[in-house]
């Protein structure tokens, strides 16, 4: 039986209602659209049009899924970053508004400390969408980009090649920086980290999107959720150049403890915190 476009969205929208997702209207015409082929617009302005078979079949399963608890931005495959569309897969994070903090941050500073070219070092890159903005953003840099999970690099990598900067970034395969020892001489002016942040014993509280099914490894920062931190601020002096900088985001509650890394690693002349659009301290700089 076919359905028009308002009786599919009507009904898209309550069973998304009835699973207690919160944008349950919005969600449910985007699906509808994603399944159809079509805008916002189309679907707004034809009301009466009907979906054929294979459409109507298509939104029904999507609509389940997202009724699941699947995340919207797994089921359309990508997400806007800074602007860009970034794949997404059950094999990365799906790239948060608080890690925009974080990226424009590193623009404007790297903006106003170097004219010439400079190298970059993205640690924990999952989908690439740091790494890959920054190389599309940040014109005289060098990108390196590491993570420990082959699917989130191969997508990384097809980010990458969606956005024309595959030839600007390097994408290495391992743990934080065990597969940049082997590169002689290798240093570089910013290293930028989004890490796993969430203290184990939180992870069973979070929502049922994320715990459900986006990836443990992404997720998981050890008992006090600063496992990666310490990993990082333990190796940094070999890779970070002596006027160089680093750029962390910071779960919330954490900047006291990853400022109390920082100093301890005695690089850093300074350090600044930029709050992010709730007004919770996001992310850390410090400078060498």
């Amino acid at each position: 039986m076919s359905k028009t476009i308002k009786e599919a969205l009507r009904g898209a929208s309550l069973t998304l209602k009835e699973a207690a997702i919160s944008g349950y209207q919005s969600e449910g015409a985007l699906l509808l659209a994603f399944s159809m082929g079509k805008d916002l617009i189309y679907i707004y302005t034809h009301p009466q049009g009907e979906l054929s078979g294979p459409q109507l079949e298509r939104c029904r399963r999507l609509v389940n899924q997202r009724a699941s608890g699947v995340p919207f931005h797994y089921l359309v495959g990508e997400k806007e970053f800074m602007g860009l569309a970034f794949k997404v897969t059950p094999g990365v994070l799906i790239p948060r508004p608080e890690t925009e903090i974080l990226c424009q941050a590193v623009i404007d500073r790297a903006e106003q400390r170097y004219s010439g070219p400079f190298n970059l070092l993205d640690l924990c890159t999952g989908s690439g969408a740091l790494a890959v903005t920054l190389a599309k953003k940040l014109p005289s840099c060098r990108v390196w980009a590491v993570d420990l999970s082959p699917e989130a690099l191969a997508i990384a990598v097809e980010n990458a090649r969606r956005h024309g900067v595959s030839e600007k970034v390097t994408f290495l395969e391992g743990d934080l920086w065990e597969p940049l020892i082997p590169i002689q001489g290798l240093t570089f002016s910013m290293v930028v980290s989004n890490p796993p942040y969430i203290p184990t014993g939180e992870l069973a509280s979070l929502q049922r999107e994320i715990k459900e099914h986006e990836p443990f490894l992404a997720l998981n920062g050890g008992p006090d959720g600063l496992d990666f931190y310490r990993q990082i601020f333990n190796s940094l002096h070999t890779f970070l150049e002596p006027d160089g900088m680093i750029a962390l985001e910071v779960g919330m509650g954490q900047i006291p403890q990853v400022k109390s890394l920082s100093a301890a690693s005695g690089l850093f002349k300074t350090m600044e915190v930029v709050k992010d659009y709730s007004g919770i301290e996001r992310v850390l700089l410090a400078y060498r």
